[in-house]
């Protein structure tokens, strides 16, 4: 056996290598001695001065209600909070398994990226961080997310790994923020969740987030059971341009423009009103199970014209009507009628208006619009961008054509 090893010269090396590393791994200090696990980062920006706060994991408790920390710092720049946050740990703060980023509106008013810098440069992978905008306070958000398996852990999870929840929303990350940034349009749409005051239900906790544990900014997360506030997630999506915040989108603006996203599959809607047959000023819910979109690009007499073509796989979710018999149930498993189908797509269309008509107004490109035409139409596109007063106008001239089908689902 020795003579061989001694002729396998590949061996040979491989066992010398074993003899010398594996007493080094061996001797190496456990991760959570020497940085602290960061599981999520706030950025809250007040009166020019940034408070950065991190949550962190607490070794073999992860499963009890004191498994996530929270160490809050301020500083004239995010790095400079985060320098404090060492000294104040007495270790680094290891980022290679942050899920999110959330961060205030103040903090994004400015300069965006100036928020991500410091994380951008570390040596971990921080691209596929999701960036989260709350409108109150990014630490509040963090201290009302003490567990893993909280309500925000698990939206995120399942909506950025689960094969069905990640139909219904499209969570951007830094890496999308860059992508975004470095582009033409230098646009892109971020979730935002607000925080829900129930003082009244509530009183005495003014801070409604954490106990203190080392100094007055460091913080554990720990009384959920006596919050006075609630996460409030009602999809609605914060618009960033040039590195600035433009506006926030409402519940139905945003879920508008979720009929541009090709990553939302799945969605509903409703015909109000309707009647037919039996059925008297029926609300009809219609369940979106599978969205195929595909884009057209072209110029017809100089003007750039820009097709939308969806296919939506729907079935019936509800029906809110009076007197409903026997019938009107068998009916709604037969296939829709052409009539129907004419108030769904006019349904349909009125949000792909509302949403078009509220980029144009706000001159915001979140569906790629300009990339393709960029893409497929390149010469047409700087000869026609010459013919414009402001070329970073383009979305406002662009005419939209929409074809919409249906497929019913059972």
């Amino acid at each position: 056996m020795l003579k061989y090893i001694w002729k396998n010269k590949i061996m040979l090396i491989l066992i010398l290598l074993a003899l010398w590393l594996v007493p080094q791994t061996i001797g190496l200090s456990e991760q959570s001695q020497t940085e602290s696990i960061v599981t999520a980062i706030g950025i809250d920006k007040n009166n020019n001065e940034y408070e950065v706060s991190l949550q962190y994991i607490i070794p073999n408790t992860s499963n009890s209600p004191e498994g996530l920390k929270i160490v809050s710092e301020k500083g004239e720049s995010v790095g400079s909070a985060i320098e404090k946050i060492k000294l104040q740990l007495g270790k680094l703060s290891g980022f290679a398994h942050c899920k999110f980023l959330a961060f205030n509106d103040s903090a994004c008013e400015e300069n965006f990226t100036s928020l991500l810098d410091f994380f951008i440069r570390r040596k971990t992978n921080t691209n596929n961080i999701i960036l989260i905008n709350t409108p109150d306070s990014a630490k509040d958000l963090l201290s009302m997310s003490s567990k893993l398996d909280s309500e925000l852990y698990s939206f995120l999870n399942n909506n950025y790994s689960n094969n069905e929840l990640e139909d219904f929303h499209d969570l951007k990350t830094v890496g999308d923020y860059y992508g975004s940034y470095f582009s033409p349009v230098k646009c892109i749409f971020i979730n935002s969740v607000s925080i829900k005051d129930n003082s009244s239900s509530s009183s005495g906790n003014e801070s409604g987030s954490s106990e203190s544990t080392s100094g007055s900014q460091s913080s554990s997360s720990n009384s959920n059971s006596q919050e006075p506030k609630e996460l409030e997630n009602k999809g609605k999506l914060l618009i960033i341009k040039n590195a600035k915040k433009l506006l926030t989108l409402n519940e139905e603006e945003s879920d508008n423009l979720n009929l541009f996203n090709p990553k939302v599959k799945r969605d509903n809607f409703t015909v109000k009103n309707y009647s037919e047959g039996h059925l008297k000023n029926a609300d009809i819910l219609f369940n979106v199970l599978n969205k195929l979109y595909s884009t057209q690009a072209y110029f017809k007499d100089g003007k750039p014209y820009y097709k939308i073509n969806l296919k939506l796989y729907v079935r019936t979710g509800e029906v809110i009507s009076q007197n409903l018999t026997q019938k009107d149930y068998a009916v709604l498993q037969e296939d829709f009628s052409p009539k129907l189908i004419s108030k769904m797509r006019e349904e349909v269309l009125k949000s792909l208006r509302s949403a078009e008509n509220n980029f144009k107004e706000n001159n915001y490109d979140v569906i790629d619009c300009y990339a393709w035409f960029l893409k497929t139409r390149n010469k047409e596109l700087k000869a026609y961008l010459k013919t414009l007063k402001n070329p970073e106008e383009f979305i406002k001239n662009v005419n939209f054509e929409y074809n919409i089908q249906f497929v019913q689902s059972y």
